[in-house]
């Protein structure tokens, strides 16, 4: 109010800060109006015309709670054993900021990790009402408000020869409104059926499924999509399995197993196999009774095997030189039981394979002191060695046998590291980058050679994500003479595709800065996170003892699949040379000595005088 103003009219905006509202409880005076009507961009404004200079309002205070809406994609990768389920939330915020959400998920859910900005931990607690799902609060370290994005990725575990499964629904609890779509992806030889669809769920076909929910997916042989009414579903799914088909055999084209005995018993075999894996990716190993394995290597480079119903599972790879053969190297180790004082018998038992072998050779290391009598078996012994054992194993052996491993190992990964990059020259990455990663595994111990093999190994992935993510991205197919050049060296969808150093210079020169940046980045990405997330054994080989004799058993072929490969030793101890002269004398010395008393004692007869 103006002093001195006999009339006084206007206009009065007022604003408040955001998640508050204001509400008219009495006014005198003005004539509130529509901020839409006034031009104004603020719907939250309250507008009020000025009709004297005697006005007043009076205003009530509210705190507005926030309003959150949620579009969302949960999608489901069913195969063998497991189901990865990954679940997109597009928050929209509203009234007021938020610092923490809340999510339901199952509680058999394994593995659970979130995904977004400014997430600063997540913890999960109790559902109430809800003993089949846990509620999971994510916090983060600022209010967020109008669009967030949260990403919730787990497993959940599933047998192997399931016939059924449950998929529940993965809800935003703090959400007052939820929609969108939910998917189920099959892989390998699995086939699903829906038992009962229930009422929260629509069937929809896949491609109506908007891009940006179905583009982070991954690929799948088989699709099942669904509209999402509502989020507090159970979905149950009926599965089938198919036959797996035959695969091309393989081919154990030489085995070469040494095994070192011990007096008490205990028995170190250790197996190298020169193995041509055609279209097999797995070698099934059966140990005999008792038999404890200890690591394994393919091509030079430690794997991660597993068991599975008995059977150690090592995976297969092919060498790096397309022309050569992979090698499979393992070791194991079993108790025969005590040899006798005198005597040695143990039976020997092979591992088993699902193929058969050829050209056997099985070496036996026994101790100087026992010297082999008789063998059973279907191996012929052929040769028969004493090795160097004047002395026994010690840390100077020791150091000295690893320093000619790595010297041997240098030689190897040199060979390797030029043999990729003439794979490169060729145009074909995919044994190149084998060649690599053997050469990079094999180099630990020089690091100098070991950055140079990592720096080459990472640009040539780089390159086959930028290539890819061309591809993907249908840039390939339009650049004129690259693409076709491309795809007809390679199948994109099998072999990946095959390039030289040269292709990717042009494409890169081809595409615009901006193109080549953001590709360049991605593929970087990329390959950085799974480097971060593939972990790879190191290397573990064990100074195998050769010490005594080494009795050489040969077999061309061992015809069947899991034929035993069984080998009896009978073997006695060796009395040496001087003890033995040394007995032999003492029998003489005491045989001699009783044949003198003997003669001594023994009776006159007929020299006796007659008498007179």
């Amino acid at each position: 109010r103006f002093e001195g103003v006999s009339k006084q009219t206007g206009q009065l905006t007022l604003t408040t800060e955001q998640g508050m509202r204001l509400q008219v409880s009495s006014q005198e005076g003005v004539v509130q109006l529509d901020p839409d009507e006034l031009g104004l961009g603020n719907k939250e404004a309250v507008v009020f015309r000025l009709l004297n200079q005697d006005w007043n309002m009076q205003f009530d205070i509210m705190q507005l709670p926030p309003w959150i809406q949620v579009d969302g994609m949960q999608y489901v990768q069913l195969s063998e054993g497991r189901a990865e389920v990954q679940s997109r939330f597009k928050y929209q915020i509203k009234n007021s900021g938020i610092r923490e959400l809340q999510v339901g998920l199952p509680a058999i859910a394994e593995g659970v990790r979130f995904q977004g900005e400014h997430i600063s931990d997540f913890i999960s607690v109790d559902l109430e009402g809800d003993a089949s799902k846990l509620q999971w609060n994510v916090e983060l370290d600022r209010r967020m408000i109008g669009e967030y994005v949260l990403t919730a990725i787990y497993t959940i575990p599933m047998t192997v020869d399931a016939t059924e499964f449950i998929i529940q629904g993965d809800q935003a609890l703090d959400a007052r409104l939820q929609r969108g779509f939910m998917a189920v992806g099959l892989e390998g030889r699995l086939q699903a059926s829906l038992q009962n669809l229930p009422s929260e769920l629509q069937v929809a076909d896949w491609q109506s499924i908007p891009s940006e929910w179905t583009q982070s997916v991954q690929a799948a042989s088989t699709r099942m999509g669904f509209r999402l009414i509502q989020p507090e579903y159970r979905l149950q799914l009926s599965l089938q399995r198919h036959e797996v088909a035959r695969l091309l055999p393989a081919q154990i084209q030489k085995a070469n197993l040494r095994s070192v005995i011990s007096d008490n018993g205990m028995v170190l075999t250790e197996i190298r196999l020169e193995v041509d894996p055609g279209d097999k990716r797995l070698l099934p190993v059966t140990l005999p009774e008792g038999g404890t394995f200890w690591f394994s290597l393919i091509n030079g480079h430690s794997v991660w095997p597993w068991e599975s119903d008995g059977q150690i599972l090592i995976p297969l790879e092919a060498a790096a030189d397309p022309d050569s053969v992979s090698v499979v190297e393992f070791l194991f180790a079993s108790e025969l039981g005590q040899a006798g004082q005198s005597r040695l018998r143990f039976e020997l038992s092979g591992p088993e394979f699902d193929l058969p072998l050829e050209n056997v050779t099985w070496q036996v290391f026994l101790d100087e002191k026992w010297q082999l009598n008789r063998h059973e078996g279907s191996l012929q012994l052929v040769q028969t060695q004493s090795q160097n054992a004047g002395s026994k194993l010690n840390w100077d052996q020791y150091f000295q046998t690893q320093s000619q491993i790595q010297q041997e190992q240098s030689r190897t990964a040199e060979e390797l590291l030029n043999l990729g990059n003439q794979l490169l020259v060729k145009g074909d990455p995919r044994y190149a980058r084998q060649a690599f990663e053997r050469a990079y595994g094999l180099s630990k111990h020089d690091a100098a050679f070991n950055e140079d093999a990592r720096v080459q190994l990472h640009n040539l992935k780089t390159q086959q994500a930028f290539l890819g993510l061309n591809y993907r991205n249908n840039y390939l197919q339009n650049q004129s003479g690259v693409g076709e050049q491309l795809i007809l060296r390679g199948n994109a969808n099998k072999d990946s595709l095959q390039f030289k150093p040269e292709d990717v210079e042009q494409l890169m020169f081809m595409n615009s800065d901006d193109l080549n940046t953001a590709f360049s980045t991605q593929a970087e990405r990329i390959i950085r996170q799974q480097e971060a997330a593939v972990e790879k054994p190191d290397l573990l080989r064990t100074t195998f003892p050769q010490h005594g004799k080494a009795y050489t058993f040969q077999q061309t072929v061992q015809v069947g699949d899991w034929s035993k490969l069984e080998l009896t030793i009978d073997a006695r101890k060796v009395v040496s040379g001087p003890k033995t002269g040394f007995r032999i004398g003492v029998f003489l010395i005491i045989g001699l000595g009783v044949l003198i008393v003997l003669l001594l004692a023994s009776p006159k007869g007929n020299n006796h005088p007659s008498e007179a």
